[in-house]
């Protein structure tokens, strides 16, 4: 089993940031609405953990964003294919309610039966008080067939 560890925040957190603090701006206080859906689409490069190929990983799927009292959660549902023939689902769940800033994302890919899989899970948490880190978790495992 590889395990892939790396400290940096993906593109797909970079999106979800950006995309909460616009519509933060263009909601408003709202009352307990609805979610407002858009859609989601990310690509970019990245490399098997399985076997160390580059690969291009494209998301596909619909965020969620909620905004209420300057409280916003964005959850993101994706179907994920790979150029190196993974597909799979994943989610994620971004939180920022003024005192802390949260991400946790979870990916199950598979090749198909008894190939290659691989796991991707994030967890990162910042104390926008004192701008401290409290969590960051990045991984990427391959799990074999």
């Amino acid at each position: 089993m590889k395990i892939y560890r790396l400290s940096r925040v993906s593109g797909g957190i970079t999106f979800a940031i950006l995309a909460s603090l616009l519509l933060t701006g263009l909601t408003g206080l709202a009352a307990a609405d609805r979610p407002i859906a858009v859609p989601y689409f990310l690509e970019f490069p990245d490399t098997d953990p399985c076997t160390g190929v580059p690969m291009t990983v494209t998301f596909d799927g619909m965020s969620y964003i909620h905004n209420h009292n300057y409280n916003t959660v964005i959850r993101i549902q994706r179907e994920i294919t790979t150029t190196s023939g993974y597909e799979g689902r994943g989610s994620d769940v971004y939180v920022i309610n003024g005192q802390i800033f949260k991400v946790t994302i979870n990916d199950m890919l598979g090749r198909g039966p008894g190939e290659d899989r691989m796991r991707v899970h994030v967890v990162f948490v910042l104390d926008l008080s004192t701008g401290m880190v409290r969590a960051n978790q990045f991984s990427i495992t391959c799990l074999g067939p």
